[in-house]
């Protein structure tokens, strides 16, 4: 590490020294060099990252939750034990492909909340039932309804009403079953219509997203980057393993496990999302096994023949096996021993330490958000 930072060091005065003999001899501010270039071709390594992963990314988790709205609206024309279990089925499979798209909190997403509308957990059982009850509720505007809808309400919704997974179908088939179900496709809605505006939002500054390349604290790479460590370092370590494992509390918090009423797959969704990272990083394609333009080549690129790209994806391996090792529900893993969570939470910090200190570093990339966590 220390030879790495003296070869950075020295880049960057070679650099300014280029700078400073050749500025006067152009009249084209673009000829001169600053000193965040490094030679490497961020555009193609954003255009890999755009065409091959968060665009593809993104149409199947679309697919996925237009394959929910078929199944939620024969659930909702005939309520039968056989609709209610393809309905749950279809909601599996748009959970799992959510873990590919949580990491892209940017642009549209980040601009009407998409990520806090589709999996803010654990979901408010108390409100969604209010919301049921008054049937007067806003999905759109409100931000206390962020724990009310998406993939955790629907978690809820078919799997949590009446305390019992085998007792959900009874309460649609209720009295009030018309209110529930009322809700269910509200929710089923909601998504579809938020997922479509983040498609079109692709579709349309596909362009101008990937020619946004410039070493910026606002440029497409820069904050694509950082979006992608929060997403590591919050989205996956903290909130699916450390907050439920009382890392960050003076005892367990079971309840706070993802897809909690469901709960023997979140150490499915764990993985799913590991996987996602790793691919982003190495740059693998969603629909195949290519690879392109990455974090990692980048890496390589600046360091040559260092090992840091390979060190990082073997603290995804390690994480890997420690997750690999849970029960599939994390609340009777928590329950019965909870201190593999918390090797798992720590192998996950280890990749924390080297995206967001080494790569940063080497990379020339500032973090643009505050870590409140205290670790």
């Amino acid at each position: 590490m220390r030879k790495q930072k003296i070869l950075f060091v020295l880049l960057f005065i070679l650099t300014i020294s280029s700078v400073l003999l050749f500025s006067g001899c152009s009249s084209n501010p673009t000829d001169q060099l600053s000193p965040t270039t490094d030679g490497f071709d961020r555009k193609s390594m954003l255009e890999n990252i755009t065409d091959n992963i968060i665009i593809p990314s993104y149409n199947n988790l679309n697919d996925k939750i237009l394959d929910l709205q078929t199944s939620a609206d024969n659930f909702s024309q005939n309520a039968t034990n056989e609709n209610l279990t393809d309905l749950r089925s279809k909601w599996l499979g748009a959970y799992k492909a959510w873990q590919h798209v949580e990491i892209f909190n940017i642009g549209k997403s980040e601009e009407i909340f998409y990520t806090l509308k589709m999996n803010t957990y654990p979901a408010d059982a108390s409100r969604i039932e209010a919301n049921i009850e008054s049937n007067s509720y806003d999905l759109v505007n409100q931000a206390n309804n962020h724990d009310a809808q998406g993939l955790p309400a629907l978690d809820y919704m078919l799997y949590g009403l009446n305390g019992d997974s085998l007792l959900v179908l009874d309460k649609y088939l209720s009295s009030e079953g018309n209110k529930y179900m009322t809700y269910l496709d509200a929710l089923v809605t909601s998504m579809t219509q938020n997922t479509h505006l983040i498609i079109e939002y692709w579709n349309n500054n596909r362009n101008t997203f990937v020619s946004s390349y410039e070493n910026t604290a606002t440029s497409s790479l820069n904050m694509l980057t950082n979006d992608f460590i929060y997403y590591y370092e919050k989205g996956l370590r903290a909130n699916k393993i450390g907050i439920p494992a009382g890392r960050y509390s003076s005892g367990v918090l079971t309840d706070k496990v993802e897809a909690y009423y469901r709960r023997n797959i979140s150490k499915e969704l764990t993985l799913e999302a590991l996987n996602a990272c790793n691919n982003f990083f190495i740059g693998k394609s969603f629909s195949s096994n290519e690879t392109g333009e990455s974090l990692k080549t980048y890496l390589d690129y600046i360091n040559e023949n260092t090992t840091l790209s390979d060190i990082i994806i073997s603290k995804f391996e390690n994480a890997k096996d420690k997750i690999e090792i849970l029960n599939n529900n994390f609340v009777e893993q928590i329950e019965t021993n909870n201190i593999d969570m918390l090797y798992a939470y720590d192998a996950l910090q280890e990749g924390v330490v080297k995206l967001k200190t080494d790569m940063l570093f080497n990379l020339n990339i500032s973090v643009d958000y505050i870590d409140a966590d205290g670790d």
